[in-house]
């Protein structure tokens, strides 16, 4: 997963909560290698210093 790309795509939920996506390869270079979009739902607090994760989603 290209962190800088699910950074960059960062943008505000309607509650108040931030919304992420960005591609996914799973298995890369083999037969069996799949690309998906991972969307992913966070929500930031001044209690710490990372984001607890509300949501998250593979689209296949």
């Amino acid at each position: 997963m290209d962190l800088q790309a699910l950074a960059a795509s960062m943008r505000d939920a309607p509650n108040g909560e931030n919304f992420l996506t960005a591609p996914i390869t799973i298995e890369p270079g083999l037969t069996s290698e799949v690309k998906q979009v991972v969307e992913c739902t966070v929500r930031f607090s001044s209690a710490k210093p990372q984001p607890d994760v509300v949501g998250f989603t593979f689209n296949w």
